[in-house]
């Protein structure tokens, strides 16, 4: 393989040769937060070569092309927290996060073109990809795993898409497209469906995955990457505080039909009697008119009962264009005037 830095050696330092810490296997992802485009790769391997500042990464890739920086064993200058260039291995996306879109092809083919570069980088190390195809924020300087930039050094960074509403969709594209090239089953497109009663006494909990698992993660509001790690099972655990009952953050017979039951009652009372703080919570949101500016906690449930029913979002308590578009889309869907606006008749039917 040949490497863009040592083809071209740069003005300023922007790698080691070797690593003070072993490899984790953590990738930490980034975008260049700049000019996009077909050429964007190769534009930016030419920057950090002529810069004079340190800021580099192993890999940058664009729609159609891939650049290699540096071997895997060198030490990139990515993130200025100490202890992930030691330890990890960087990547970016030669585009501006602001300027992804979910239902733009050129973002697929380059978040695609990054989840087989993240496979390969896998392949190469020996790490499994089922293992490494997963967020785990602060602890990729010690185990396989994914991280945003903008999540370890969020004292000043924004990247990749770290704080984007629709967060959740990006990272769940990444996670699909490492699978896929790595040959990993293929979790595709999840289209949940409402819950239903566990008969089985199947019982799902940490180190459980596949599509159940994204089923429960679409309920509980995290991202549906069907591994359920340390996030889903505190978003699990919130969910049976939530309905009464015992908050073990296991998915199990009682936690499946306790929900299906919720789903019940809000699809057939006209008004949410409230008989535990969410209850009471879910009732005070209904009595709100919800739009493009709204914040607080009436927020964040229309957001999570949006979640529920796949419309992907951060359950974050703002209303933002994220918000807007998915409340649009879900009154298009069932009907609805479409305006934006949550209120009674939105509500309604959000519930049922």
């Amino acid at each position: 393989m040949s490497y863009y830095l040592l083809d071209n050696p740069p003005k300023s330092r922007q790698f080691y040769t070797t690593r003070n810490s072993a490899l984790s296997g953590g990738v930490v992802i980034h975008t260049t937060e700049g000019a996009g485009g077909d050429t964007a790769a190769e534009n930016t391997a030419s920057f950090i070569a002529r810069r004079s500042d340190p800021g580099s990464y192993h890999m940058i890739v664009d729609t159609d092309s891939s650049v290699a920086m540096m071997p895997d064993d060198y030490t990139a200058f990515g993130v200025g927290a100490p202890g992930y260039n030691s330890s990890c291995w960087m990547i970016a996306i030669g585009a501006r996060s602001a300027d992804l879109n979910s239902d733009d092809p050129r973002t697929h083919s380059e978040i695609d073109r990054m989840g087989a570069e993240i496979a390969a980088f896998f392949a190469r190390n020996g790490i499994d990809a089922s293992e490494g195809a997963q967020f785990v924020g602060e602890d990729v300087k010690n185990r396989p795993g994914l991280a945003h930039h903008g999540d370890v050094q969020s004292y000043d960074r924004s990247d990749a898409w770290s704080r984007r509403e629709d967060r959740a969709t990006f990272d769940a594209m990444l996670v699909a497209a490492i699978l896929r090239h790595a040959d990993a089953p293929d979790p595709g497109p999840f289209v949940p469906v409402p819950p239903t009663p566990n008969p089985t006494g199947s019982v799902w909990g940490p180190g459980s995955k596949g599509d159940k698992v994204r089923e429960i993660q679409s309920i509980v509001g995290v991202t549906q990457d069907g591994i359920y790690g340390p996030a889903t099972e505190a978003a699990v655990r919130q969910w049976q505080t939530n309905l009464g009952v015992n908050a073990d953050g296991y998915w199990g017979p009682v936690t499946a039909g306790a929900t299906y039951d919720l789903f019940v009652f809000l699809a057939n009372l006209p008004a949410v009697a409230p008989s535990n703080p969410w209850m009471e919570a879910l009732n005070n949101a209904r009595a709100q008119i919800l739009r493009t500016g709204s914040t607080g906690d009436a927020v964040k449930i229309a957001q999570e009962l949006l979640n529920a029913k796949g419309y992907a979002l951060t359950a974050d308590g703002i209303f933002g264009p994220r918000t807007d578009a998915a409340t649009r889309r879900f009154q298009t869907d069932n009907g609805l005037a479409v305006d934006g606006i949550i209120g009674p008749n939105t509500w309604s039917v959000l519930v049922s």
